[in-house]
């Protein structure tokens, strides 16, 4: 049953993962100049300053210098929305359409089983690549994430487990 999920599903794992290595390509170069401006105009030690009053000067210079990175990310929240509805709306649609269910069915497969195993593999591939990207935009944010917490508006959509619940809803809203 996993193979034929692989087989009926291989062009979307193969889209997938060449959309992740693309958004994972920009993000390492540009995470990389983040790092070294975060590094060069030593941001850390105005941080590590009570007050951050000392240095208004180097924390403005990085905000403004590197803040457009940050807006070019800003798209990416849609992206765990969009990956979740475009693999899971056409997952059930597809079968039915095409009535290859009628075939998985009178194997020996159950249709309980057959449900699971098809909405399993494609959630967890869809999790899988959504971990990866946010995994990625965790390290990338860093250094905004220590100027204004990880907890601010912009941080929040972007890492732990949230980007995860998007990908698992919209999924679930697609196949039903």
């Amino acid at each position: 049953m996993i193979w034929l999920t692989w087989r009926q599903h291989r062009s979307e794992v193969f889209t997938v993962t060449i959309a992740v290595v693309v958004l994972a390509v920009p993000l390492l170069v540009t995470g990389h100049i983040l790092m070294s401006a975060y590094q060069q105009l030593r941001v850390d030690q105005c941080l590590a300053q009570p007050g951050h009053g000392a240095y208004p000067d180097i924390l403005g210079a990085f905000t403004k210098q590197l803040g457009s990175f940050r807006l070019a990310t800003e798209w990416l929240n849609l992206l765990p929305a969009l990956l979740g509805m475009l693999v899971g709306a056409p997952l059930v649609a597809r079968e039915l359409e095409r009535s290859t269910y009628q075939l998985v069915w009178t194997q020996s497969v159950t249709r309980s089983r057959w449900l699971v195993i098809k909405l399993g593999v494609v959630l967890g591939g869809s999790l899988l690549a959504s971990a990866i990207l946010t995994v990625l935009l965790i390290w990338w944010r860093t250094p905004f994430d220590q100027l204004q917490g990880e907890l601010s508006p912009q941080a929040f959509d972007y890492e732990g487990t949230v980007p995860l619940a998007y990908v698992a809803f919209a999924f679930a809203l697609g196949v039903a």
